[in-house]
């Protein structure tokens, strides 16, 4: 099983435990700023773990657009897991938005 954690801890910060790295960039705080977002795939699901108590936007692009679009509110539990697992092979993007405007993103493959 190909499996590959993601770190957001200073806008670009990737650690994989096995496979490939994600590239994550936070485009609007010039890389600058502390986004508490720790991401890991399985290949058959995304496990989100919010460090802090924001609320954020969340997209998963595909090659046949967006897969998922969820919002998580600073209420909502700090795990979130997005099943991906009837989704096709390929590279997605996923995205947060939180609610002052930052962004973030990174890429991700599913064999």
């Amino acid at each position: 099983m190909n499996k590959t954690s993601l770190a957001i801890l200073a806008s670009l910060l990737c650690v994989p435990s096995i496979g490939e790295i994600i590239n994550v960039r936070n485009k609007s705080a010039g890389d600058q700023a502390i986004v508490p977002i720790l991401v890991d795939f399985d290949q058959e699901k995304l496990t989100i773990q919010f460090l802090d108590r924001k609320d954020y936007d969340i997209e998963v692009v595909g090659q046949e657009g967006i897969v998922v679009d969820r919002t998580r509110s600073e209420e909502d539990s700090p795990v979130m897991r997005i099943n991906m697992q009837h989704e096709n092979r390929g590279t997605y993007e996923i995205h947060f938005r939180d609610e002052e405007g930052n962004t973030l993103s990174g890429k991700f493959k599913k064999e």
